[in-house]
């Protein structure tokens, strides 16, 4: 019983309180540290999947109205 009433009083805190806005996420400027190092393989990794004009191919599935 005691479980459920922590539970709920809880929720009531949470849910009356306004929380501030986040901050939005900032990667760290210094480009040594072994953070930097792995966001800057994985941009190089995810750079060559990257495409430009990802709306304009149409692959298989195409819309059936297209040739008329």
């Amino acid at each position: 019983m005691n479980q459920l009433q922590s539970n709920r009083q809880r929720y009531d805190y949470i849910s009356n309180g306004a929380l501030p806005a986040l901050q939005p996420y900032t990667r760290c400027p210094c480009g040594t540290c072994a953070e930097c190092r792995s966001n800057a393989r994985w941009d190089r990794i995810f750079a060559k999947f990257e495409t430009n004009n990802y709306g304009d191919e149409r692959g298989m599935f195409r819309s059936t109205l297209e040739d008329i």
